[in-house]
């Protein structure tokens, strides 16, 4: 799955792009012309925010944490292109497999899913939540290896999620 997300990012960074991303890359993500808005750790920093680059995605920005080997990606998708960019766009590769809801202290209720990469140990951790528009909002955290951290270190940025 982080294979595939980080070779399709690859791909869109070398097409090259010139019009105005629908999210721009902030600490203080605001998303609201999307339907959100959320606030990033401050030890995250951005790497892209690019525009979308597919119908089915409607904006999203990239964050990492270099020294941790740690990747957050906000997207805002279609509902039909969540499923593709969780699993990441194969059914050969690992599934996410469900951990359970959770809603947050916004009271805004997130499905969430945990992927490891049996070969390399790679894990990742996604949570997606409905937008009043009816896109979904997906946040997934990308990480070298698995860490008991990760989950908490999920749950506290979607405690920051508003829908305004």
């Amino acid at each position: 799955m982080i294979r595939s997300l980080l070779l399709m990012m690859a791909a869109i960074l070398s097409l090259g792009t010139t019009c105005t991303p629908p999210l721009v890359c902030s600490n203080s993500l605001d998303g609201t012309d999307l339907g959100f808005t959320a606030v990033i750790p401050t030890d995250f920093t951005c790497s892209a925010s690019l525009p979308a680059p597919a119908s089915g995605i409607r904006g999203f920005v990239i964050y990492e944490q270099a020294q941790a080997g740690l990747q957050l990606l906000v997207f805002v998708v279609d509902p039909a292109a969540s499923q593709e960019l969780i699993d990441g766009g194969s059914t050969d590769g690992p599934t996410c497999d469900d951990i359970g809801p959770a809603t947050t202290a916004n009271g805004i209720e997130f499905q969430r899913c945990k992927s490891v990469n049996d070969t390399n140990g790679a894990t990742s951790f996604a949570a997606s939540a409905d937008l009043t528009s009816g896109d979904l909002l997906l946040i997934i955290l990308l990480a070298e290896a698995d860490s008991a951290e990760l989950e908490g270190m999920l749950n506290d940025i979607l405690d920051t999620v508003q829908f305004p």
